[in-house]
């Protein structure tokens, strides 16, 4: 039986996907069996953030805030199960994503609302840094909620776009100078 933690599987990719890729390592401890997702979680922190610059980011940002999150929640029972819930929601469509179909599963107007609305909540509860880094994303991608009617497929590709995008003209503007 496991119980597991929002952002400390997801992190920031589900930030960057709206807070829907949420791509990372979370908690697992004795609870309830929700080890299927445990291990649909792994796979992604494994295989499918370290492809990406953008992925590999998130990943950085969950080690460097996954702990605080996971207080955050402990004092906050209630959003400690709105963030679980948040990320069982989202397992069948990284399922997909994982498997090749990320175009057969549509994020829903709710899962994306909530998301940004779990998102803010970290943002309004967090110490400085993490806020800083919350808002920093908020920043490089479009609002969380405008995710909603995109597949998986599609919301992957526009975190790794925006990425690219704020990458490249970075350079850019360095090789101005």
């Amino acid at each position: 039986m496991f119980k597991f933690n929002l952002f400390h599987r997801l992190g920031f990719s589900l930030l960057i996907l709206g807070a829907m890729i949420m791509l990372y390592h979370f908690t697992v401890w004795a609870q309830e069996d929700l080890s299927r997702y445990a291990e649909l979680y792994w796979r992604v922190d494994a295989e499918l953030l370290p492809q990406t610059p953008a992925g590999q980011h998130y990943r950085a940002l969950y080690y460097q805030y996954g702990y605080e999150i996971f207080q955050l929640e402990l004092n906050h029972p209630r959003q400690y199960a709105e963030g679980t819930d948040l990320l069982i929601s989202f397992a069948p469509g990284l399922e997909a994503l994982m498997d090749g179909r990320g175009d057969e599963v549509i994020i829903t107007a709710s899962q994306a609302q909530r998301a940004e609305a779990y998102v803010n909540w970290v943002a309004s509860v967090g110490s400085p840094a993490l806020r800083q880094a919350i808002r920093a994303e908020q920043a490089r991608l479009p609002r969380l909620s405008s995710f909603a009617g995109l597949t998986m497929a599609q919301a992957w590709e526009l975190v790794n776009r925006h990425w690219n995008e704020e990458a490249s003209s970075s350079s850019d503007s360095a090789s101005l100078y």
